[in-house]
């Protein structure tokens, strides 16, 4: 994932955080300083992970490369 997006990826992790970790949903649970940036790690991973399969499946012709 390009810095870019994952800088935007980690300041919505924050905004989602801070606006709901007040609420009655919210788990009766601490966060830490880096949990923002853990949750951006792990979301970067998984759609790092998307983007290479989506690459191995145009490289051995099973989707076409739009």
């Amino acid at each position: 994932m390009n810095i870019y997006l994952k800088a935007k990826l980690y300041e919505l992790m924050e905004l989602w955080i801070n606006e709901n970790c007040e609420t009655d949903d919210w788990p009766d649970i601490y966060i830490g300083g880096k949990t923002s940036e853990f949750m951006a790690e792990a979301a970067a991973s998984v759609f790092d992970s998307i983007e290479e399969f989506q690459t191995y499946c145009v490289k051995e012709g099973f989707l076409e490369k739009s």
